[in-house]
C-alpha cells in the first residue's frame, strides 16, 4: 500500500468515525441529551485512531517490518492507556453524562470498522476479491 493510500485511509476512517458520533449526537440531542457528551466521546476515540495512523503509517510496512510492529504495538499500547486515562478523567469530570460519552465513543468504534470496509477488499487473496 502506498503511503498515499495509507492516509487516506486514515482519514477515510477518521471521518467515517465522526460521522457515526455525529449520527449519534443527533439522536441523543433529539431525546434531550447532551449532544456535546457524545460529540467529545466520538472525538476522543477519532482522535486516538489518526495519533495511530499517523504513528504507524509514518513506517513503510514493506522496507522496516520490525520497525512498524514496532511502531504498531506501541501505539496500541498507547492508545489503550489513552482510553482508559480519558474515561477516567470523563467520569470524573462529566459523571452525569456518561451514557452519552460512550455512546459516542462506542459509535466511533464502530465507524472504525465501517471505514476500513473498502480496504478489506484490497487485503482479500485475490481470488476473493469479487465476493
Amino acid at each position: 500500500m502506498s503511503a498515499n493510500a495509507r492516509w487516506r485511509l486514515t482519514l477515510r476512517v477518521c471521518g467515517v468515525q465522526m460521522a457515526f458520533a455525529v449520527v449519534v449526537a443527533l439522536i441523543w440531542g433529539l431525546f434531550g441529551g447532551s449532544a456535546l457528551a457524545v460529540l467529545i466521546g466520538g472525538g476522543a476515540a477519532t482522535f486516538l485512531t489518526l495519533w495511530f495512523g499517523i504513528r504507524v503509517f509514518s513506517v513503510d510496512a514493506a522496507a522496516d517490518p520490525e520497525g512498524f510492529l514496532r511502531r504498531f504495538y506501541g501505539a496500541e499500547l498507547f492508545k489503550l492507556v489513552m482510553a482508559v486515562l480519558f474515561f477516567i478523567v470523563a467520569a470524573r469530570m462529566g459523571g452525569d453524562q456518561m451514557g452519552e460519552i460512550i455512546s459516542g465513543f462506542i459509535a466511533a468504534l464502530v465507524g472504525f470498522w465501517f471505514g476500513l470496509w473498502p480496504a478489506m477488499k484490497l487485503m482479500s487473496p485475490p481470488g476473493d476479491r469479487n465476493a
